[in-house]
């Protein structure tokens, strides 16, 4: 006769959210859920042993761990904020675009034979565009440029034709509407130092209780390829190894987990 079966509750999904806690640079102490993922921690271990000389056949006498080192691994599949920091490694900071009317930006010499060329306006956002030669002549919207503007960055004016009698620069005068936005400095941040929770989803019919891990040092780096442009519809993906260091102003240096969290008298 078999020995008693555990119970279903003790089945695990590997279902969950991250919550990330930052924890230097302008934006520490501020808390981020990082949305969906693939979540893996490894560990690998380093160890000594001895093999005693005392017998016929050499037998292992002591095996001690040496070195511990503790990473993560998390695929991120949505752009969050904790996802374009390390993507990109950088802090979010603002970036603020104040009003600004009555603008102009003057090409000059503007060779109209390459159709590759285009003109960009520096701003994030604009309006009232007008496309001349600097003179009297004025570029009519579709008929000599298109205009590629959105509220999402750069404007760009792509010139299809000329006015008879323009000369060869190009103005265009533009007003800058205010805006604001995320700027990510490339490659600023050797690191992103993070406190990491994860948290353990399981169905209420379940009959399980749920872990939650807590990880309160580690290091993020961005790991591999972050596409830009590529034939895939699927959602764009971020690669991040984490790197769990010790806090040692904490009784648990490297982190704890729990489970069984139950109401107590």
């Amino acid at each position: 006769m078999a020995i008693k079966s555990l119970s279903k509750g003790k089945y695990k999904s590997p279902r969950g959210q991250i919550v990330a806690r930052l924890l230097e640079g302008t934006l520490a102490g501020k808390e981020f859920v990082i949305g969906d993922t693939d979540f893996v921690r490894n560990i690998a271990t380093e160890r000594s042993e001895r093999y005693t000389n005392e017998f016929a056949v050499k037998t292992l006498a002591y095996r001690e761990v040496d070195q511990i080192t503790a990473e993560l691994t998390i695929t991120a599949y949505q752009a969050g904020k904790i996802a374009k920091m390390v993507a990109h490694m950088s802090e979010a900071a603002a970036s603020a675009q104040a009003a600004l009317a009555d603008q102009t930006i003057v090409y000059e010499d503007v060779d109209f034979t390459d159709e590759d060329t285009v003109l960009s306006i520096p701003a994030r956002r604009v309006s009232n565009v007008v496309v001349s030669d600097g003179n009297a002549e004025i570029y009519i919207e579709g008929e000599h440029y298109t205009l590629t503007t959105n509220d999402f960055g750069k404007s760009f004016v792509s010139l299809i034709g000329k006015p008879e009698g323009a000369g060869p620069d190009v103005s265009i005068d533009y007003d800058r509407l205010a805006s604001a936005a995320d700027r990510y400095n490339f490659s600023s941040l050797s690191e992103l130092m993070v406190e990491l929770v994860f948290l353990e989803n399981v169905k209420p019919t379940a009959g399980r209780t749920a872990e939650t891990h807590v990880y309160h040092k580690v290091g993020l780096t961005v790991d591999g390829d972050y596409t830009l442009i590529g034939s895939d519809s699927a959602p764009r993906t971020v690669t991040i190894k984490g790197t769990i260091y010790p806090d040692t102003t904490k009784p648990q240096p490297l982190g704890y987990i729990e489970d069984g969290v139950a109401a107590a008298a």
